[in-house]
C-alpha cells in the first residue's frame, strides 16, 4: 500500500514541477479559492449553531463541487480568451 501511494506522490509532484508555469498557478489559486470557500462555509455553519450531520455534511460537498465546477468554467473561459 505504501508503494501505491508513494507511486501516486510522485507522478503528481513531477506533472507540478514539469507543468507550465500558467497552470502551476492556476493549479495554486484554485487550491486557494476552494481553501478560502471551504472555510467560509464551516464558519457560516458555525455562526448559525448547525452541527455536522449526514445533511450538513451533504450540502457541504455541493457546496464544494459547485465551486469547482464555477472556478473550472472561469479559468476555461480565461484560458480560451485572445
Amino acid at each position: 500500500m505504501g508503494c501505491v501511494i508513494l507511486t501516486l506522490v510522485r507522478t503528481l509532484t513531477s506533472r507540478i514541477l514539469y507543468a507550465p508555469p500558467i497552470l502551476v498557478v492556476a493549479f495554486w489559486t484554485g487550491s486557494l479559492w476552494l481553501s478560502i470557500f471551504q472555510v467560509d462555509v464551516c464558519g457560516a455553519m458555525h455562526a448559525w449553531g448547525l452541527t455536522v450531520d449526514i445533511v450538513a455534511s451533504t450540502n457541504l460537498i455541493i457546496a464544494v463541487g459547485l465551486c469547482v465546477d464555477f472556478s473550472v468554467h472561469i479559468a476555461h473561459t480565461f484560458m480560451l480568451q485572445k
